[in-house]
């Protein structure tokens, strides 16, 4: 199997986290050799969202 790996995350942009969010993504890449997407959790609707997730 090879499938991508999906990272929900909480962003905060501010000055110079761009720059951090481009290192990370990179690095957990690097980490899972596989292709990482960074979703930011407010990409949900409201109805899509589970507490338990």
């Amino acid at each position: 199997m090879n499938s991508d790996i999906d990272i929900l995350v909480k962003m905060e942009f501010k000055k110079g986290m761009y720059q951090n969010f481009c290192n990370l993504h990179k690095r957990l890449e690097e980490i899972f050799q596989k292709k990482v997407d960074l979703v930011d959790e407010s990409m949900f609707e409201y109805k899509f969202k589970n507490p338990k997730v």
